[in-house]
């Protein structure tokens, strides 16, 4: 992911932690799959992808980001 939209992620995601049970597991594990993600999009096609044996953070709150994420998607077009 380039950098200026890897930090259009993280200014999404900070703009959610509040309202997130674990802000910062959901820091450490979006962090590393912003480093696997080539774009926006495939983030949050692998945030989607996550099943709930894969980690600790609910579905519900990493929908809070998805549903960021994708207004930031909007917002480019």
């Amino acid at each position: 992911m380039k950098s200026e939209e890897a930090k259009e992620v993280w200014d999404c995601i900070i703009e959610v932690l509040p309202y997130v049970y674990e802000p910062n597991r959901m820091k450490a594990e979006l962090s590393k799959l912003i480093h696997e993600s080539s774009d926006i999009k495939e983030l949050i096609e692998k945030i989607k992808g996550r099943t709930d044996e894969q980690g600790v953070i609910k579905r519900t709150d990493l929908q809070i980001v998805v549903n960021r994420l994708e207004k930031l998607i909007r917002n480019y077009k």
